[in-house]
């Protein structure tokens, strides 16, 4: 197996002069594992592999800092970029404000002869020149054919065989062709020769870069493998975050909008409504519903506490969609009945009633309105039920009953009851 590829870098010089050296990729921890995994040779038929999430078998995404610190480039399937030749999508790698390099290393397995390799295809668009490193060895020459691709802002593919190659390197400083030179010379100069690897470096310079790759094609004349760098369709889910305050027992209307990241409506598609109940710290799918024509979905809900709310979507033949979340608040509803209206300045208000959602054990208060000072307390029982009592002055007064916040409800008040005092 041939050495990792190697990554080209730019060392501070003498003033207006750039010294370039080559670092190989064994220094970069992230690369001594797991790199370049067996997989099974392509058949004997041109073939086509499709990967929409992850890494295919056998590559690998590393990302390096200056400073040695953790590098902030990442890779992830997305839709597009637009006018995608192949599929939806493609594989999106973006560098950090700090990514010194970030390389995705395609190993290919089984080794192809460089002699009868007639197709060493990719298909790419990036905001920052590129290279590639192809793994090139024989029995007494390992080491890495380096093509620089420039930036470009349109779907390109490029055969590398008909590039130039820029350098050849090699670890055990062979004697190379110099360079550039062609695939052929290439050839000439090393018989027996093979390829496993394809190693696509992009230096950043300290700049968020993003390149885009949709496909690499390699193999021999009727055995050509395309690996298709490709991503299920991405519902976008949009709805509203406002928080919304309740009665207990009101309801109130959730909907949303699920389209594709152009902006195109996605009809006929199940979305989840998952919840999560204050108190219980688990999200719990609710319901399910479906989008209309315009991808616009609606339903009614009914809390009992304090909820967040979210919606899914998590169907086969798409990509994975999570909305928003947004907090639906509830607050106590309490009914108040005096016993009587009109009370003689000896004898106590009385007023019963009931409290929802069920508040069993909670204390409720009889208040009187113009006065901080409570009239008197209760507890409510196992049915929410209460009885409550307090001593009013003679005159005409608004009292009314409140609970507390707590157990994911919020405090409640009754309405004003219009109490005569003779």
């Amino acid at each position: 197996m041939s050495p990792l590829p190697s990554a080209r870098v730019e060392a501070p010089g003498p003033i207006g002069v750039v010294v370039m050296r080559r670092l190989p990729f064994a220094l970069v921890p992230a690369l001594l594992a797991g790199l370049l995994v067996v997989v099974a040779p392509p058949a004997q038929a041109d073939t086509t592999v499709v990967s929409d999430a992850g890494l295919p078998a056998g590559w690998s995404f590393t990302s390096t800092r200056r400073d040695g610190k953790p590098a902030d480039a990442s890779y992830a399937h997305v839709e597009g970029p637009a006018s995608v030749p192949t599929g939806l999508g493609s594989l999106a790698m973006t560098s950090g404000v700090h990514t010194f390099t970030m390389q995705l290393l395609m190993g290919l397995g089984a080794a192809l002869p460089a002699a009868t390799l007639s197709t060493y295809e990719i298909t790419y668009r990036s905001t920052a020149p590129l290279s590639l490193d192809l793994g090139f060895y024989t029995p007494t020459f390992e080491g890495q054919a380096v093509v620089d691709l420039p930036a470009t802002a349109t779907w390109t593919t490029v055969d590398l065989l008909d590039q130039p190659i820029h350098q050849l390197v090699d670890p055990k400083q062979s004697e190379a062709p110099g360079s550039p030179f062609t695939w052929a010379a290439l050839k000439a100069a090393f018989p027996g020769a093979t390829i496993d690897s394809l190693g696509l470096l992009v230096m950043p310079n300290l700049t968020v870069q993003t390149t885009y790759v949709d496909a690499v094609r390699y193999g021999t004349a009727g055995d050509v493998t395309t690996i298709d760098l490709d991503t299920d369709p991405i519902p976008v889910i949009t709805s509203s975050t406002a928080t919304v305050s309740l009665k207990a027992g009101a309801s109130t209307p959730l909907s949303g909008r699920v389209q594709r990241p152009s902006g195109d409506p996605v009809a006929s598609l199940p979305v989840e409504l998952w919840t999560k109940v204050w108190g219980t710290g688990t999200w719990v799918k609710a319901r399910t519903v479906t989008t209309g024509a315009e991808g616009r979905f609606t339903t009614t809900f009914t809390p009992v506490r304090q909820t967040y709310v979210r919606w899914r979507v998590d169907e086969p033949g798409y990509a994975a969609a999570v909305s928003a979340t947004r907090r639906v608040d509830v607050t106590a509803r309490i009914w108040a009945t005096p016993s009587d209206t009109t009370i003689a300045g000896s004898e106590p208000v009385r007023v019963f009633g009931k409290v929802a959602p069920s508040l069993a054990g909670t204390t409720v208060t009889l208040r009187r309105v113009g006065s901080a000072t409570p009239l008197g307390t209760a507890r409510v029982a196992a049915d929410s039920t209460y009885g409550i009592r307090g001593s009013l002055p003679r005159g005409t007064w608004t009292v009314y009953v409140t609970s507390p916040t707590g157990g994911g409800v919020g405090g409640g008040r009754s309405a004003g009851l219009r109490i005569v005092v003779s």
